[in-house]
């Protein structure tokens, strides 16, 4: 046919082989780049609406917890120092998240606080700031 030496005939065969892989590696790599580009949008779309329901969730979550802040049941107006919650606490006024954390810590290491005058051994709770909150607050 072409009268091709044996070695020029290995030189095509060896061109033919090597073209062959060559254009399987291609499409192989082509085809897994678009398998994972639509792997990934799909991923993303899965997050983003994770991500808008863990939100909208924590939003109901936060919205109810304000709710039952807000529905803080007192006793004559005054908040109970050893039943109150956290939520509770820092709605006395001088009283902050901080401060609540070391009532209710107080309240756990020592028991029921016998008196609202025990409020003064807290730390950040001093003689003028028990002054402003003793009416706001009850022991029982």
């Amino acid at each position: 046919m072409l009268n091709l030496t044996r070695q020029e005939q290995l030189v095509i065969k060896f061109l033919v082989i090597f073209f062959l892989i060559g254009s399987g590696l291609y499409f192989f790599r082509t085809r897994m780049a678009e398998s994972r580009f639509k792997h990934q949008q799909a991923d993303s779309t899965a997050v983003v609406r994770f991500r808008e329901q863990a939100q909208k969730a924590d939003s109901l979550y936060l919205r109810k917890l304000s709710e039952a802040g807000a529905k803080v049941q007192r006793r004559g107006g005054k908040i109970n120092l050893n039943t109150a919650s956290k939520a509770e606490l820092m709605q006395i006024s001088k009283v902050g998240s901080v401060t609540a954390e070391r009532i209710i810590a107080y309240r756990n290491q020592n028991g029921q606080f016998q008196s609202i005058d025990d409020l003064k051994k807290i730390k950040g709770i001093g003689e003028k700031t028990f002054e402003r909150i003793k009416g706001e607050i009850t022991v029982e």
